[in-house]
């Protein structure tokens, strides 16, 4: 059984007292291993460290200070605890910086990116009363299912351009693209690259068809 964690510097606000949001990232896992993360939010950057002042990610990123020093930390800031999930709400987190502790026990290996977190995290709430403006509670977190949806389309519709750039596009896009231009790719018979190289020709290629340049392009 093996034990690893990564601890993160702070994410700065840049404001006092910051609500933070939705935090998301991707994570893939080989093995048997139960991935925990840990996040806890303070307006404070500096603890009392015995006779010394330390700033919190001096504290948290060295590796003189024991894991079990950093847990207590992260207990005393009412840090939120999660366990194999790439999607959650940080509700209840309220101060200028955020700081993530991920913890990996068992065997195997992981990889963790693309992580992202949304301040604030809810579009909806704000369109409310603000009596309605409950953070935490039952209506907030109901709108929030919406919320999330409403901006993983809003990340989809933003990121169209590059679905239809032959640069870019997934890979299974550009059969698509050379049969809008006329040509059919049956089969695998290129790789990727050339693949791309081609429908980047294909607009010039139409244009010269059935000539010698053609072919030898």
């Amino acid at each position: 059984l093996q034990y690893r964690v990564l601890f993160l510097g702070a994410l700065d606000s840049g404001q006092q007292d910051c609500s933070w949001g939705r935090l998301t990232f991707q994570y893939e896992m080989e093995g048997d291993l139960v991935l925990t993360l840990h996040a806890c939010a303070s307006n404070e950057s500096e603890i009392q460290d015995g006779g010394r002042i330390l700033t919190v990610d001096e504290f948290l990123l060295s590796p003189e200070q024991s894991v079990r020093r950093k847990a207590r930390l992260f207990e005393a800031l009412g840090g939120a605890r999660f366990s194999n999930a790439g999607d959650v709400l940080l509700y209840g987190q309220t101060g200028q910086r955020l700081w993530l502790w991920f913890e990996l026990a068992g065997t195997g290996t992981a990889r963790i990116h693309d992580l992202e977190v949304n301040v604030p995290g809810d579009n909806f709430l704000r369109t409310f009363p603000a009596v309605y403006q409950n953070e935490g509670e039952f209506l907030h977190r109901y709108l929030s299912v919406f919320s999330s949806m409403y901006a993983d389309l809003q990340e989809t519709i933003d990121s169209l351009p590059k679905y239809l750039d032959p640069d870019t596009a997934p890979a299974g896009l550009l059969p698509v693209f050379a049969r809008w231009l006329g040509l059919e790719l049956d089969g695998n018979f290129l790789e990727e690259d050339q693949l791309r190289q081609l429908v980047k020709l294909l607009p010039e290629l139409v244009a010269c068809k059935g000539t010698r340049r053609a072919v030898q392009m």
